[in-house]
């Protein structure tokens, strides 16, 4: 067949009667032919399958829908054929006319379908241009914008606008500036600033950008501070405060000479000072225990509390026990009982039996020396002093190996360090 007409699309407007609606270009089988319903108002296609074909193989046909097409709605009749070439020639045949002329047919409907797609695209614009024109059509579907030279979306867009008409909305409608402030916009220069602000004396000192010396409140200078300087941190936040003063004098090469005082942690219920005089030395007040390292040493140390003296962990002066109880099984650790609870003795109070395990020191490395008070204040059940493996546990009064010693019921003692991984348990009551 020839091809003279060129399109493989053809439309029809619905009007709820017509359901016979002509195909004016040639189709070889029904499989060609798609229908479309498409929704004039929002757009929106659906390829349908409620009709039936007639003309297939011929120049023309007519597609006859189940049901009219409503008003406002456009039916597309469309011819799209699979991009394959399904005729097989073979040597020395003779030449099939019909088959060639079928096969030309297929290539050309091919041409012509994907001329219709490529006129759908997104083109540049004349021979010359770099630009895309899309032809008065949106381009729907894009993801937003990432880089600087990237389409932006319409909702970008808005959200942009949006926020820029927020930020206006923002602002006050008008911007009061008081007298005050427009002296100080006025001011001529810092110092006529510093005037405005009511510095008095030192608006105009002529002390400003002296170094090594005080700048009184007066506005002269001064080498020498007198009388006292607090530094004050008010609040009850847990945070740490410290307020420090620092005078150092070059002893022309022999040594500097170095006086500091040094102020933390100053507020109710929580007092540590430290001051210097001449006339009293160096005086320390301290509400709670507290520890003086030697160059920021953690082990080698001076520990101060209301009990007493500890030097490089070992306790000087008369030591008040107090008892922590505890009903349960547990594993004997720094932070805890030589830490949070320094002074403190383990009871039992009930009748059952626990365990306490004393740790390894690769574990919790206690001072030799360490003390720990213990006393089984229940009618029954027995407290057990377990060493881990590798841990000797020794009684006193006795040359027995290490192993598990028993606090019975209404015992008292303790337990003390020895050495590395070395302990002893002693008291009465106490096997």
């Amino acid at each position: 067949m020839t091809l003279a007409d060129l399109d493989n699309t053809v439309s029809y407007a619905g009007d709820d009667v017509t359901v016979a609606f002509a195909i004016p270009f040639p189709f070889l089988v029904n499989t060609h032919i798609k229908v479309y319903i498409v929704v004039d108002s929002t757009g929106v296609e659906t390829l349908t399958t409620a009709y039936s074909l007639s003309g297939a193989g011929g120049l023309t046909g007519t597609c006859t829908t189940d049901v009219a097409p409503a008003t406002g709605e456009t039916l597309f009749i469309r011819r799209v054929l699979p991009l394959t070439q399904d005729t097989d020639y073979q040597d020395n045949d003779a030449f099939g006319a019909a088959t060639s002329e079928a096969t030309a047919d297929k290539a050309v409907m091919v041409m012509q379908q994907i001329t219709t797609d490529l006129a759908r695209a997104l083109r540049k614009e004349g021979q010359v241009s770099d630009d895309y024109d899309a032809g008065g059509n949106k381009i729907r579907s894009l993801d937003d914008g990432v880089e600087i030279d990237d389409a932006a979306t319409v909702g970008q867009i808005s959200a942009l606008v949006n926020a820029a008409v927020a930020l206006v909305q923002a602002f006050p409608s008008t911007v009061v500036v008081t007298a005050f402030a427009e002296t100080i916009l006025a001011a001529a220069n810092a110092a006529a600033v510093r005037t405005i602000l009511g510095l008095g004396p030192l608006a105009t000192s002529a002390a400003s950008g002296t170094t090594a010396e005080f700048i009184r409140g007066d506005g002269t200078a001064s080498g020498t501070l007198t009388d006292s300087m607090l530094i004050e941190k008010t609040g009850n936040s847990p945070s740490s405060v410290i307020g420090s003063f620092t005078a150092l004098v070059d002893n022309n090469g022999a040594g500097a000479a170095i006086a500091q005082v040094v102020a933390s942690e100053d507020k109710t219920g929580k007092l540590i000072r430290l001051e210097a005089s001449s006339t009293t030395g160096l005086a320390i007040e301290a509400s709670e225990a507290f520890a003086i390292s030697i160059d920021g040493g953690t082990t080698d140390h001076y520990g101060l509390y209301d009990g007493g003296l500890v030097i490089d962990g070992l306790e000087a002066g008369y030591r008040e026990i107090g008892w922590t109880t505890s009903n349960a099984d547990f594993t004997l650790d720094l932070a805890t009982h030589l830490t949070a609870i320094p002074n403190n003795g383990i009871r039992k109070t009930n009748t059952t039996a626990y365990s306490y395990t004393i740790p390894l020191d690769a574990t919790d490395n206690f001072p030799d020396g360490y003390v720990l008070p213990i006393t089984n204040m229940g009618s029954a059940g027995a407290i057990s002093i377990v060493p881990t493996g590798g841990v000797t546990l020794r009684l006193a009064g006795s040359t027995s190996a290490s192993a598990t010693r028993t606090f019975a019921a209404g015992a008292f003692g303790g337990i003390c360090k020895l050495g590395t991984d070395d302990w002893i348990a002693y008291g009465s009551g106490v096997s």
